[in-house]
C-alpha cells in the first residue's frame, strides 16, 4: 500500500457504552437503532454520538440491565483492505501506545481500523498517528567479516 491510499481520522463527543443488552441480536438492533460509530456485539459495547446518550440509556432501562457509559472519542486508519495488512496495523498499535486505547477494532467491511481513545482526539494526535504509520523505515545493513 503508497503512504498516499492511507488517510487518518476522527471523531470527539463519543460516548460507549458498555452492556449485556448490547449482545447478540439485541446488540444489532441497538446499533442500527443508534447509528453506532463502531460496536462489538459479542463484548456488548458500542460507541454512539453524545447527543445519543439519554435515548440509549432509555432503551436499555427497558431491558433491565446495568449499563456503564464513558466518553470516549475514536481516531481511525482508512485505506482499501486496510484491517488485512498486519504491518499497518502493527504500526497503527505502536503510533497508538502513549495515548491508552480501550479498544481496536477492524470496520466490517475491512477498510479501516478503528482505536477507541479514552480522551478527546487532538490535530497532534493525528498528525502523530499519521506520520508514525507513513514514516519510511531506513533499512540498516548489516556486515559480518571473520578473518
Amino acid at each position: 500500500m503508497a503512504k498516499s491510499d492511507l488517510s487518518v481520522t476522527y471523531l470527539n463527543d463519543l460516548i460507549l457504552a458498555k452492556s449485556i443488552s448490547l449482545t447478540g441480536a439485541n446488540g444489532e438492533q441497538a446499533v442500527k437503532q443508534f447509528s453506532a460509530i463502531c460496536s462489538n456485539t459479542t463484548s456488548g459495547y458500542l460507541v454512539v454520538e453524545q447527543s445519543k446518550q439519554i435515548a440509549l440509556s432509555q432503551w436499555l432501562a427497558s431491558h433491565y440491565t446495568e449499563v456503564a457509559f464513558t466518553p470516549v472519542s475514536i481516531v481511525a486508519i482508512v485505506g482499501y483492505e486496510i484491517s488485512k495488512q498486519g504491518d499497518i496495523k502493527a504500526r497503527f498499535i505502536r503510533a497508538l501506545k502513549n495515548y491508552q486505547p480501550i479498544h481496536l477494532l477492524s470496520s466490517s467491511n475491512e477498510h479501516s481500523l478503528i482505536a477507541i481513545l479514552p480522551q478527546a482526539c487532538t490535530a497532534e494526535t493525528v498528525n502523530n498517528v499519521h506520520y508514525d504509520i507513513t514514516k519510511i523505515a531506513i533499512p540498516t545493513g548489516v556486515l559480518v567479516a571473520s578473518l
